[in-house]
């Protein structure tokens, strides 16, 4: 795995410092983290999955839902605080 020039020529004459200030340099930055999706969205997925998951619970043979949808919906609320 990994690029042989790499292994065998720079990990092993460079600092990790060094190293890691020229990967800070050369490689990309990574992409701003995107904001969670709005309860509408989230109503929606819900809502497109609910009968699947009582499928699925009943399947499974228990009584008690899998999910508790609400308190998703109320941690995406939460999360776009």
């Amino acid at each position: 795995m990994g690029n042989p020039l790499y292994r065998k020529i720079v990990r092993p004459l460079l600092p990790i410092r060094m190293r890691d200030a020229l990967r800070g340099a050369l490689l990309p930055k990574a992409p701003p983290k995107p904001s969670p999706p709005s309860r509408q969205i989230v109503q929606r997925i819900v809502d497109a999955v609910a009968d699947d998951a009582d499928s699925l619970r009943e399947l499974m043979g228990r009584d008690q839902p899998l999910w508790d949808f609400e308190a998703m919906l109320e941690a995406v609320e939460d999360a776009r605080r």
